[in-house]
């Protein structure tokens, strides 16, 4: 991008604060972004606002905000639809919307796990979802002797 989209100014390198409201709590980051030199408007690439959103999640777990709107945003963050967050936690569709709806009590557990989902992805490491997922599909024949690191 050499031009602002909105007045055609100059643009530059540089930061800028974005700012979401999830829940009522507002969360806050300056991010890199591409600024015009003439208006100030900020463009972020997609990377950055999507490792934002995850840490806006993360957060949203670490909290313990259990509503209906800060599930529904974890999910999001995720990447993940209802189906396949409802085919992990071993649940019907139909629960997880009603979670989000605030139809139905959202389930601790659940919460608990897409939490630790968060953590994982933001760690770049998978186990919560490996973990869930063997759990859906466990090993027809358990081996005789598996070799586990203690040290």
């Amino acid at each position: 991008m050499k031009q602002c989209a909105m007045c055609s100014g100059k643009v530059k390198r540089g930061h800028a604060e974005v700012r979401r409201t999830v829940d009522g709590v507002t969360f806050a980051s300056d991010l890199p972004a591409i600024v015009c030199k003439a208006c100030g408007e900020p463009y972020w690439e997609a990377a950055a606002l999507e490792r934002f959103e995850l840490g806006i999640a993360a957060e949203l777990a670490r909290m313990g905000r259990g509503t209906p709107a800060a599930f529904k945003f974890m999910r999001k963050a995720l990447g993940l639809s209802g189906v396949a967050l409802a085919e992990l936690l071993g649940t019907a569709p139909e629960t997880v919307s009603r979670w989000e709806n605030g139809a139905r009590a959202l389930d601790r557990g659940a919460f608990a796990l897409l939490g630790g989902l968060l953590t994982d992805r933001l760690e770049g490491r998978n186990d919560t979802r490996a973990r869930l997922e063997a759990l859906r599909k466990p090993a027809k024949k358990a081996p005789r002797v598996v070799r586990v690191r203690a040290a």
